[in-house]
């Protein structure tokens, strides 16, 4: 056997495979970090795993598309489960979803925002708040639009329902940090200070 074709053997062999590489709690690139969670991603965002002081090994709960861009963010607590956005864009098409993954188990669930819906358009959302059934409400501003938007998803046994519209607020000046989920309602207060809220509307 040629010499050069030894040498690229042992070199074959001596790097591992994505399938036998480790990986570890203290892997990766973080995405966010508090007190024992960690949540970090590998392989150029196409993977993202969690850790928490339940989860002592990494849990894959989310893959990322190849050949897309995703970007994955606004991490935020709600009892045991982390809300996250995620932003993508592949080719020439582009949305987003809201999701959370559970700290307990590793599970994780994502409603489909964006495209087709009948909530308009944007590229991404302004926040995403939890229930603790595992539901979501959204709040989303309308490209090329002072408005947004208030949509609401129902958490099944396993998955989402489609996300269907509740509200439009015209004026655009709904208080992100206010968005809430209470029994039968979603609320919100405006940046003036103005309380608004829309009955939920369930899925079957």
């Amino acid at each position: 056997m040629p010499r050069f074709l030894v040498l690229a053997l042992a070199l074959v062999l001596l790097v591992p495979s994505r399938a036998d590489a480790k990986v570890t709690c203290n892997s990766g690139k973080t995405l966010y970090e508090h007190a024992r969670t960690r949540v970090f991603t590998l392989y150029q965002r196409t993977e993202f795993y969690a850790c928490s002081a339940v989860l002592r090994r990494p849990r894959l709960f989310a893959y990322g598309n190849d050949g897309s861009l995703d970007d994955v963010y606004d991490w935020k607590p709600y009892g045991h489960r982390l809300s996250f956005i995620r932003e993508w864009v592949g080719g020439d098409n582009l949305g987003w979803t809201a999701g959370w993954v559970d700290l307990r188990t590793g599970a994780s669930a994502e409603a489909s925002i964006q495209p087709d819906h009948d909530i308009p358009f944007a590229e991404t959302g302004q926040a995403v708040v939890v229930a603790p059934d595992g539901s979501v409400a959204i709040l989303q501003h309308v490209e090329n639009s002072t408005a947004q938007v208030i949509a609401y998803a129902q958490f099944g046994k396993r998955k989402f329902h489609e996300a269907h519209l509740l509200a439009t607020v015209d004026a655009g000046d709904v208080d992100a940090k206010s968005l809430a989920i209470t029994t039968g309602s979603v609320t919100w207060t405006t940046t003036s200070g103005v309380p608004g809220s829309v009955p939920i509307m369930r899925s079957g």
